[in-house]
């Protein structure tokens, strides 16, 4: 097991239980040989479990309706695609109807946000 890529992607499936039962066993052997790999398995090992430790979210079917459909949503998004969002618009000011780039910007991390906790 010399192909860094390959020693990694041998470890993301031992720690997975993806591998077979020969391939296991080549593994278990390379870890207890190679202080290095196992260095390694246990950086994986240790993300691995942070990684399980995150809590899982479920949103109600409704939610996206309901951010969808929020005026200050339409708002904000109606202003990102206007000339005042855009480096090199107009340098006319805004007006109070439209909301600051910042509050288009918290939406649209919050849209990213429940979009990367769903899937």
């Amino acid at each position: 097991m010399s192909n860094q890529p390959l020693r990694e992607n041998l470890l993301s499936g031992y720690l997975d239980n993806q591998l077979s039962p020969e391939m296991r066993a080549e593994v278990e052997t390379e870890l207890e040989n190679n202080a290095e790999l196992k260095a390694l398995f246990e950086i994986l090992q240790q993300q691995s479990l942070q990684c399980a430790s995150i809590p899982k979210y479920r949103l109600d079917t409704g939610f996206a309706d309901r951010v969808l459909s929020d005026p200050r949503a339409e708002t904000a998004f109606s202003t990102i695609g206007s000339r005042h969002a855009i480096a090199g618009g107009d340098a006319t000011p805004r007006s109070r109807n439209h909301p600051p780039r910042s509050a288009a910007i918290a939406i649209l991390s919050l849209a990213a946000l429940v979009l990367i906790t769903l899937f």
